[in-house]
């Protein structure tokens, strides 16, 4: 999306690589 900082955030923490 257009805040993609965000969306790579919480994509990590859905993965749970963080």
């Amino acid at each position: 999306g257009v805040a993609n900082r965000i969306e790579a955030y919480r994509l990590a923490r859905q993965k749970g690589w963080l």
